[in-house]
């Protein structure tokens, strides 16, 4: 194989980049490792985030019928406020939720059926674990592009 001949420059030249190269590697391995590391754990949360949902939909499936009624047309809507902020994950800027607020009617348990606050809390849990996987997603979303 025929060698290549460079000039005086550029050998310095390649000689500098060699150095910078071996100089940020082990940077940039540590920063790799520690993103799919919290890809990990993203992805594990999101797994405990489903396995939640699962769980409130088997323990509200025996009363869930029950919303079918003219009841489920008066239910009141749950309003739903996050508070977000941005954190920063191995020099990745990544959504964190900070704050999870639900603003639920007053209601008259004198006029409303007993499952009515039941399914009340349940719109709210659920609302709340799919703002959660959301977030989890695109903070997993992220840390992936970065890869």
């Amino acid at each position: 194989m025929a060698r290549i001949k460079h000039t005086k420059n550029e050998l310095k030249e390649q000689r500098i980049a060699l150095a910078r190269f071996e100089r940020y590697l082990p940077m940039l391995q540590l920063k790799k490792q520690q993103l799919q590391l919290e890809i990990q754990e993203i992805s594990s949360q999101i797994a405990e985030n489903e396995r939640a949902v699962r769980e409130l939909g088997e323990r509200i499936e025996s009363w869930l019928g029950l919303w079918a009624g003219d009841e489920a047309e008066q239910l009141p809507s749950v309003r739903v406020e996050a508070r977000l902020r941005e954190g920063n994950i191995a020099g990745v800027p990544v959504p964190i939720l900070d704050g999870f607020e639900t603003a639920r009617p007053d209601v008259d348990l004198y006029s409303t059926p007993a499952w009515y606050d039941d399914a009340l809390e349940a719109a709210a849990a659920m609302a709340r674990f799919r703002l959660e996987r959301q977030v989890l997603e695109e903070k997993r979303r992220r840390i992936s592009r970065e890869l």
